[in-house]
């Protein structure tokens, strides 16, 4: 079973996105480069190197998507990376997408069902901070992905918001253009997989 990881770009001040939900320029560092990466069909120009090689990586390592409502329609309500994605919402809907399926029911379905047709690939949980922070306070987040953005919004949408004390491990830090790429896995989610 694939891993279950959480990516996500931060201020250096730990929002992700302004109090309105745009993201204030945090994901810059994806299409505003001279680096190119195809993938769903578009052209993504990354910033640098480094962080177009980290691009792929996530690219290559998806299997399947859970987001939240609000994301997945900002994002066009289509499927992300024209992957199987998994919709957490309080009311049922359709789509004519057989890629996109909506989830009523909690968290733990979103994740199985992910798992189910991942194909032993990640399964990425995508915005908002709502949605994320429920898989992080379920413990079932195995690596937290953090962009960091050098820059300060003061206010606005954190993603480590009303999370008990978790302990975490640096796996690897790449240093990009305007971005710093923090790749981390929590000690006290090793454990987690049982749920899964």
């Amino acid at each position: 079973m694939g891993r279950v990881i959480s990516d996500m770009s931060m201020s250096l001040d730990g929002f992700i996105a302004k109090r309105n939900g745009d993201d204030g320029g945090l994901n810059h560092w994806v299409f505003s480069g001279n680096y190119n990466v195809q993938a769903d069909g578009m052209t993504f120009s990354l910033t640098s190197e480094k962080s177009a090689n980290v691009f792929r990586e996530f690219v290559q390592n998806a299997g399947a998507f859970v987001v939240g409502r609000r994301t997945f329609e900002a994002g066009g309500a289509v499927a992300s990376f024209q992957l199987p994605t998994f919709v957490l919402t309080r009311t049922m809907q359709k789509s004519d997408d057989p890629r996109v399926t909506f989830i009523t029911d909690n968290i733990e379905t979103a994740l199985q069902k992910a798992h189910s047709v991942a194909e032993g690939k990640a399964v990425y949980i995508g915005g908002g901070a709502d949605v994320a922070q429920q898989y992080l306070r379920a413990c079932l987040i195995d690596e937290l992905h953090i962009n960091l953005v050098p820059t300060v919004f003061g206010e606005g949408i954190r993603l480590l918001d009303k999370l008990n004390t978790t302990h975490l491990k640096v796996l690897d830090v790449i240093e990009g253009d305007s971005v710093t790429h923090i790749n981390r896995k929590s000690v006290q989610l090793e454990n987690a997989a049982h749920l899964r």
